[in-house]
Parts: C-alpha cells; sequence; structure tokens
C-alpha cells in the first residue's frame, strides 16, 4: 500500500513565516497574508501556469473566482472588452494587455484607460506583466481605489 500526497495547498492552508530576534531575543512566528489573487479573462487563460509561476506564491491566479481579486488580467482581442473593463470592482486593478496584430486592436489605449483600466501593456512578455501586477497590487495607499462608475468627478 502507497500513499499519495497532495503537493498543491488547499485555500484554507495558511502560511506563516519565522522571525527571528525581536526586542527581547525572541523568535516568533507570523501569519502570512493570504494570498493575493489574479484573475484571468477567458482569452487570456492562456497564460494561467506560466503566470502563476512568474508572480511566486504570494499570488494566485484563478480563471474564476467569487472573490474580488486584486487584479485582472484582460486581453485586448476580448470579445466584450469594454464591459470587461468596467464591470470590475474600484479596488480591482486592470490591466489590458495587447496581443495580436495592431489592425485587431478593438479600442485604443487611452479609450480602454479613460473606461478605467489601469495599465495598458502593448506587447507584454510574462516577466513585464508579472512586475506591473506585483507594482499595481503592492500597495492600495500607492494606488488608491478608482472612483465607482457614475461617481461624479470633482474638477
Amino acid at each position: 500500500m502507497s500513499i499519495a500526497h497532495d503537493t498543491t495547498a488547499p485555500e484554507h492552508v495558511r502560511r506563516f513565516r519565522l522571525v527571528r530576534g525581536g526586542r527581547r531575543g525572541e523568535d516568533r512566528v507570523v501569519a502570512e497574508p493570504p494570498p493575493k489573487q489574479v484573475l484571468l479573462s477567458p482569452r487570456s487563460a492562456r497564460w494561467l501556469p506560466s503566470l502563476g509561476a512568474a508572480l511566486g506564491p504570494s499570488y494566485r491566479v484563478v480563471l474564476e473566482t467569487h472573490d474580488t481579486p486584486a487584479a485582472i488580467v484582460i486581453d485586448s482581442r476580448e470579445d466584450a472588452l469594454a464591459e470587461l473593463v468596467q464591470q470590475q470592482r474600484s479596488t480591482t486593478r486592470i490591466i489590458v494587455v495587447h496581443t495580436g496584430h495592431p489592425s485587431e486592436q478593438r479600442m485604443a489605449a487611452a479609450e480602454l484607460l479613460d473606461l478605467g483600466a489601469d495599465a495598458y501593456l502593448a506587447p507584454a512578455a510574462l516577466p513585464a506583466l508579472a512586475a506591473h501586477l506585483k507594482a499595481l497590487t503592492r500597495s492600495w495607499a500607492a494606488f488608491p481605489p478608482r472612483p465607482e462608475p457614475g461617481a461624479a468627478r470633482a474638477g
């Protein structure tokens, strides 16, 4: 008889890290925050394994979620591109990645940014995309939430 172990961590497992020393020289264990979710649009799903590896264990790349993701990556060739950008919550960072030929671009980068996208990358290698995701999701204070659609703008 053999025992097989699942090497993938279930979602309810919490990670901890050891902090050596301190004021009294005592070690302590600190709970790490749960991984930030990055949602991929249907056409960007092909990046799932390699983007997850590029982001590392602090991020979880998913194709579906019921939670509010930290970021969403949208392929510029999505059929419902404008709707995908507009339906995201203000705390979700939106990155549109231009793929394909320039003639396949449905909307100009400026239009997408006006709709609420936080970044437009044309074209991007996965390490560059991972770096943008990390920068945009690093701190809510550095990148405050966007105003909700329809909210009055001061000016």
